[in-house]
């Protein structure tokens, strides 16, 4: 049996912290708690990401999001971001990723993502996208225009920025 007192710490050392997925949908990332609203084929947990975290303050060292802020009201992002920012570590890290609204209006994509049956409230181009994170005081690292193979001709954004 493997000696567990290697991985023993007497308090949560500063720089080291849990990894999240938040709106995780059927997607399963190894060495995250993958959470969203509802059991889906990837979740551990679920809860209402509208609502407050329920971990520390400076317990988290990544959160990740793929398709998922724009699911919600411009005030409900706000809440949110400010509430990854109370739970992230000292330069803890976000990855977050939208459909890229500029992109997809360009191709004449966008009813196809955000049709009648599609629940997304709120659309972002790449200035919008770096505006959100920045007025919220994160430094943006990066962000781009990317295409993933989980979802092949659907034009995204990714930003990468640190607490």
């Amino acid at each position: 049996m493997e000696d567990l007192e290697q991985f023993k710490h007497y308090g949560r050392p500063a720089e080291k912290g849990i990894n999240l997925h938040l709106g995780c949908g059927d997607y399963w990332y190894e060495g995250f708690i993958n959470i969203d609203h509802a059991t889906l084929g990837g979740t551990d947990m679920v809860w209402d990401l509208r609502e407050k975290l329920p971990f520390n303050d400076n317990t988290v060292s990544m959160i990740i999001s793929h398709d998922f802020i724009e699911h919600f009201t411009p005030g409900e992002v706000d809440m949110m971001l400010e509430d990854w920012k109370r739970v992230l570590i000292d330069e803890g890290m976000v990855i977050a990723v939208v459909p890229d609204i500029e992109e997809l209006m360009k191709q004449g994509l966008v009813n196809q993502i955000y049709g009648i049956e599609h629940d997304h409230k709120w659309g972002y181009n790449q200035v919008g996208f770096e505006k959100l994170f920045t007025d919220h005081g994160f430094k943006v690292a990066y962000i781009d225009k990317k295409e993933y193979s989980y979802r092949p001709g659907e034009p995204k954004l990714e930003v990468k920025c640190l607490k």
